[in-house]
């Protein structure tokens, strides 16, 4: 079973970071695998730099989906939401993995975000369980 993280970035608004996929034209969280020898806050940290070229502050796990983790960043600097550079389209391939970003409210995630980008989001906004004796 491969682990795979995904990045809970924001904006100096609270707007969270979506790349529209370039197959499906589909809204996702940037992300991918955990390799073999780091640690899901550092695979977050990396995918989020591969992808966007900005670097990123890994804090905390923010939710788990069985075998995905959503990692909560530092939010981006007005600067680093200027410096986001999407990779460009792989020679040989029909479109570009990613063809455009966007930050969205919190409260208005798109509808053609991936059901499980969604679940995540969502898991990682609801309040903690109260344990109580």
């Amino acid at each position: 079973m491969t682990l795979l993280v995904y990045a809970y970035l924001t904006d100096p608004l609270g707007r969270l970071l979506l790349l529209m996929t370039g197959d499906r034209r589909d809204w996702v969280l940037p992300g991918g695998d955990v390799g073999p020898y780091e640690s899901r806050l550092e695979a977050a940290a990396y995918h989020a730099r591969r992808i966007l070229h900005v670097a990123v502050k890994p804090l905390r796990s923010a939710a788990v989906t069985d075998d995905q983790h959503l990692i909560h960043c530092r939010p981006l600097t007005p600067r680093g939401v200027a410096s986001i550079t999407l990779p460009p389209r792989p020679s040989g391939k029909p479109h570009p993995a990613y063809l455009d970003y966007a930050f969205a409210p919190l409260t208005a995630l798109p509808p053609r975000m991936r059901a499980g980008h969604r679940h995540l989001v969502t898991a990682a906004l609801r309040p903690p369980l109260r344990v109580t004796s």
